[in-house]
């Protein structure tokens, strides 16, 4: 008898030690990775035939910003509590990289997102995808603009093929793979020249040098100001910059330093 209501008591023990407990604490949501709409545009070389009226990159912007909205991964605006010390900013940059009459009825429509890193300013991730979208035959008559307006787009059926892409796009950044930041290592240089605000360094591509990276103006003059320069245009030994903070001025000669 003393075994059976020893055994029992031994199963009982058990089991309150494999019931889960009703305190435990609920599983952390999973911290955002925060971002930035930067800028939407429509790519070089297009001829605008859809018109004054509608502008294919604004309309890109605002449904992306909605779609990111809604993102399970991203948060717009600043980093989220919780985040880790250090956690990269991205800027989301968008391009319309196909508008065009496939036919008599139909336009295709390409787009293109790149996140980029906004303090190390290399392009960590990007996505793309196209769709041929039906329209109305008598809107895409020849020489006639689109007779829609950015505003009221999207009700029209181009615009929901539109929102079709940029939901497409959406699916693919949740899963897209954000490279982490390359080795940063020091990158110094000299200024070449300077012509209307436009700063010329003796760096570029071959270098490492990236559209978007920040330098620290050192001055040949001791006491002059310094001030900080955005890298906007890489050659591949050179690169051209603009001021961005700061009171000094760039002069021939002057050292500049990668802001880490």
């Amino acid at each position: 008898m003393r075994k059976i209501i020893s055994a029992a008591l031994l199963c009982a023990a058990l089991f309150t030690l494999a019931a889960p407990s009703g305190d435990a604490a609920p599983k952390a949501a999973p911290v955002k990775t925060p971002v930035e709409i930067d800028s939407f545009k429509v790519a070089t070389g297009f001829s605008p035939w859809w018109g004054d009226a509608l502008d294919p990159a604004t309309l890109f912007s605002r449904l992306m910003e909605g779609q990111i909205k809604k993102s399970k991964r991203f948060v717009l605006g600043s980093t989220p509590e919780g985040a880790k010390a250090g956690t990269p900013v991205y800027l989301v940059r968008g391009t319309v990289t196909k508008f065009a009459k496939s036919d008599n009825t139909n336009i295709t429509v390409a787009c293109a997102l790149t996140f980029t890193d906004k303090k190390g300013g290399f392009i960590a991730g990007g996505v793309e995808a196209e769709k041929t979208i039906e329209v109305p035959a008598e809107d895409l008559k020849e020489g006639t603009a689109l007779p829609y307006k950015t505003e009221t787009f999207k009700e029209s059926s181009l615009g929901k093929g539109f929102v079709a892409l940029a939901r497409e796009l959406s699916v693919k950044i949740e899963k897209m793979k954000l490279k982490k930041a390359p080795h940063q290592a020091a990158l110094e240089g000299y200024v070449l020249d300077v012509t209307k605000g436009r700063v010329t360094l003796d760096i570029g591509k071959t270098k490492g040098v990236l559209e978007g990276m920040i330098f620290t103006l050192i001055p040949r003059e001791k006491g002059a100001a310094s001030c900080d320069l955005k890298v906007t245009f890489v050659d591949k030994n050179e690169s051209t910059a603009e001021k961005i903070a700061g009171s000094g001025t760039a002069r021939t000669g002057d050292r500049v330093k990668r802001k880490l």
